[in-house]
This record gives C-alpha cells, sequence and structure tokens, in this order.
C-alpha cells in the first residue's frame, strides 16, 4: 500500500510544478546569495516554482533577490524553537516540496523542521569546508570543532547532499557522508550577466578617485581568516615597491576589517589601499581590476572566480581545493603555492609587467567559463537531485 502511495505521488509531482524554498541565514555571503539567486532565475518557471526563505532580515539580500518571493521568519535568538516551527508552517502553507538549504545556521534549521514534516524534504549544498569556515565567526575552536561535528551528524537527516566541487564530496565520503546520497554539481555562470559598459567602469574608477594610469590589483570576499587577506596585503607590499603606481582595491566586510586596516598602515601601503566595504554591484568592480587576486587558505568552489574568468580578468589564486581544476595555470591565469608571500608578490608583478599576457589570459578564461561553466548545467543538475530526494528517477 505504501508503495502504491509513493508511486502515486511521483505521478502527481511529474505533472506539477516543483515547489522549492531555499532557505538562508541571511548573513551568507556574496557568493552564496548569486547562485541561489541564478538557480531561481535560470530555473524552467513551468517545472520549477522557488522562493527564499530568511532566517534573519538582510537589506542586501533582499535588493539582490528583487523579483524573487522572498519570506523572512525572523530567529530572535540561536536556537530558537519558534524559528523551527516557522518554517513548519511556511513549508506546509506553501505545499513545499523541498526545502533547500545552504549554510550552517539554515541547515540545523531546516533540518530539525523536516523532523516534524512529512511532505517536505530537506536537499542541503554545501558549498565549503564547514570547519575552515567556522574559524572567522567562532574563534574558540573547541566550539568551531563541536558545531563542525553537529552539521556533519545532521547530514543523515538531510534526503540529498549537493556538494559545489568534487573535493568537497570527497571530503564528505572520507567524513562518512554516505557516497549514494551525495552529488557534486559544479557552479555555472551566464557571462552576459557580468557585461557592463564602459561608462558604468568609469564611473566606479571617479567614485574610487583612482587616476587612469593607475594599476589596480584586487581581491573580493569576506574580510575572514579563511580568505587569507594578510598574505595579499603582504604580497601587494612587495609589488609595490617595483610598480609605485599601484592601487590595493580590498572589496567585501566582515570581522577582520580593523586588523587588516591597521596591516596596511603598519606596512605604509595605506595611502594606496582602499577598503571599499560590502558593494552591491561587483561587476564594474571586477572590470576595472588589472589583477584580480584569491589568496584563500581553503574554497569550496570559489565563485568569484567564474566572475573573474567572465569578465576577462588575469587572475591568480592559490592551488588549493578544487581551483586547480578550474583556472588552468599559466592559460587562463596563474596559481601559486598557498601562504607563498613571494610566490603570490611574484605572480602579481609578472602580470602587471605584461598587458599583453593579461588580455590573452582573460581572453582564454572567458571562453573556459562559457564552454564549461555554463549556469544551464548547474540547474539541470540541481533539478536531478530533486527528483533524486523524491524519488523521481
Amino acid at each position: 500500500m505504501d508503495g502504491i502511495c509513493a508511486r502515486k505521488e511521483s505521478r502527481n509531482l511529474q505533472r506539477r510544478k516543483l515547489r522549492i524554498a531555499h532557505l538562508l541565514s541571511g548573513r551568507e555571503g556574496g557568493g552564496i546569495t548569486t547562485v541561489v539567486s541564478s538557480l531561481i532565475e535560470y530555473a524552467d518557471p513551468d517545472s520549477l516554482e522557488a522562493s527564499i526563505l530568511l532566517l534573519s532580515p538582510n537589506r542586501k539580500l533582499a535588493k539582490r533577490s528583487e523579483g524573487f518571493k522572498c519570506h523572512v521568519i525572523r530567529k530572535r535568538f540561536p536556537g530558537s524553537p519558534i524559528a523551527v516551527f516557522r518554517i513548519i508552517a511556511y513549508c506546509l502553507q506553501s505545499h513545499i516540496d523541498i526545502l533547500h538549504t545552504h549554510s550552517i545556521a539554515s541547515n540545523f534549521y531546516g533540518r530539525t523542521a523536516a523532523l516534524f514534516m512529512t511532505r517536505t524534504t530537506v536537499v542541503t549544498t554545501v558549498h565549503a569546508r564547514t570547519y575552515d569556515e567556522l574559524q572567522g565567526p567562532f574563534r574558540n575552536r573547541a566550539l568551531a570543532w563541536c558545531i563542525h561535528k553537529i552539521d556533519l551528524w545532521m547530514h543523515r537527516l538531510s534526503a540529498r547532499i549537493i556538494a559545489v566541487s568534487d573535493f568537497l564530496r570527497r571530503e564528505l565520503i572520507a567524513n562518512g557522508v554516505p557516497e549514494g546520497k551525495i552529488f557534486a554539481v559544479q557552479h555555472g555562470i551566464h557571462p552576459s550577466t557580468v557585461d557592463v559598459t564602459v561608462e558604468e567602469v568609469e564611473a566606479v574608477r571617479r567614485n574610487l578617485n583612482v587616476a587612469p594610469q593607475k594599476k589596480i590589483v584586487g581581491i573580493v570576499g569576506r574580510l575572514t581568516r579563511v580568505k587569507n587577506h594578510e598574505l595579499f596585503i603582504r604580497a601587494c607590499k612587495e609589488v609595490a615597491a617595483k610598480h609605485p603606481e599601484l592601487v590595493v582595491l580590498i572589496v567585501g566586510e566582515g570581522s577582520l576589517r580593523n586588523h587588516l586596516e591597521a596591516l596596511t598602515e603598519d606596512l605604509s601601503i595605506s595611502r594606496m589601499t582602499i577598503f571599499t566595504g560590502w558593494v552591491e554591484e561587483i561587476y564594474p568592480i571586477l572590470h576595472l581590476l588589472d589583477v584580480l587576486v584569491i589568496s584563500s587558505l581553503s574554497e569550496g568552489f570559489g565563485y568569484i572566480l567564474l566572475e573573474g574568468m567572465a569578465c576577462k580578468r588575469a587572475i591568480v589564486a592559490t592551488a588549493i581545493s578544487e581551483i586547480p581544476r578550474i583556472l588552468k595555470d599559466r592559460k587562463t591565469g596563474l596559481l601559486v603555492p598557498p601562504d607563498d608571500i613571494d610566490a603570490l608578490a611574484n605572480a602579481i608583478d609578472y602580470l602587471l609587467r605584461n598587458p599583453r599576457k593579461r588580455n590573452e589570459m582573460g581572453e582564454l578564461a572567458r571562453k573556459e567559463v562559457t564552454t564549461r561553466f555554463g549556469i544551464e548545467r548547474e540547474v539541470e543538475r540541481t533539478l536531478e537531485v530533486y527528483f533524486h530526494a523524491l524519488g523521481i528517477c
């Protein structure tokens, strides 16, 4: 009898749209919010109806998700049971088929809510190594490790898990997550979304007060330990000795801002360094850069890589995690060992001295993104995971 009911439910789902709710904490970085927005924007509206569910209000995120259904749960304190009940109520009232969680906080609340729901299935995307990400918010390593272990244990409450790279999939399997429930789905991007006008780029240049003859090296990301901005700043100190016209652009916000600003003062490069804070329109800034740097200690995927490649930027990145499988060394960018100041400084210097090489790498990078990392493939693969989670395959 249960089998008959299951087959009947599957046929019903195939005849109507899937209803998806993406659950976010409201504190996610730009990469995750861009990915979620793209999954909704490029999905077939005849097959899927998606909304965003926030645990806390976020003005920046709300603006980015304009045009989408967006509902705020308002979690008032950590571990709030009321937030769990509100998630359940939303899923029941909206007839949600898949609750898709994307971060440590949303994983916890979404999976807990799933314990009390029979109609809604949880799918979780793992965007990064959980313990590495916790090093920023939690300076207490024991607490970070404990939360990491809880999140790992709760993977069993998700029907399917999406790892954004093969690297993360292998890590999850090594940590005891059943191989059969993990699907590797690489991020994608539509190259045209990053295109901007010359006027937009020049407007950003004027706002930043950067003269046209200046050479601009930039880094984009949350100001947290895992992004290793300190390595970037120290490397730029060495580069500045050879390029006095250098401008160092640090785009993003985070807990380490005061420390990093003090570091630029100590290294006597504060006058050539600009901290922009959070930027809503990132693509004009990317087009302004001569060199984009990713100096991270760890990355689940590194979505900024796709954005930089689509913008035809010359990129220097640390050879960690999935990055060497995305960026082809000496073809679409330069790879350097992690935490190596001299190697990073030399790579930046080389590209600044060779504008022709920068242009060649940028053109090849754009072609690579177009052929290997189309958003359509990510959307299609994600939909396949939803079907697997619901038993429609």
